[in-house]
């Protein structure tokens, strides 16, 4: 995934952002990336541009936290049930703390879970039992109507 700089224009307010989404993907694509993270003014990761990042370390996964308003966008959090019982927080990650993380994936609430190998100029390790652990989550999950 690349890195770009980029903060949703109303954040607080649910939408796709589609201009930045078209735009950031193509340079991303142009610079030999399958997909973007946006990353705001004071450096946090805060979302990606289809998926939304996972990531592994401290003995549990977690999502990104980032914007304005202290929230995140569009995240999907992995659920807590099940066999899988992933221990789960949300926190500020910057580019800088990658190096630390032991693994990352994308998701969605339609897809559990893609590992990620690098974001920006950091490479990652893989994290098989994390992507594993998320699709098993996912799987007993039970489906519900909105």
């Amino acid at each position: 995934m690349a890195a770009v700089e980029h903060e949703r224009v109303l954040p607080a307010v649910k939408h796709v952002g589609e201009v930045a989404k078209t735009y950031f993907l193509r340079q991303a694509v142009a610079s030999g990336f399958d997909d973007a993270a946006f990353v705001d003014r004071r450096g946090r990761l805060i979302e990606g541009i289809h998926l939304e990042p996972g990531l592994l370390g401290g003995g549990g996964g977690g999502v990104a936290r980032g914007g304005d308003v202290g929230q995140h966008h569009y995240v999907h959090r992995p659920p807590a049930t099940g066999p899988a019982r992933c221990p789960q927080r949300v926190q500020e990650i910057t580019l800088t703390d990658l190096p630390s993380l032991a693994g990352a994936m994308v998701m969605n609430s339609w897809m559990p879970g893609v590992a990620v190998r690098q974001i920006a100029l950091t490479s990652l390790p893989e994290a098989p039992s994390f992507v594993r652990m998320l699709h098993q989550a996912y799987e007993g999950e039970p489906f519900s109507a909105p």
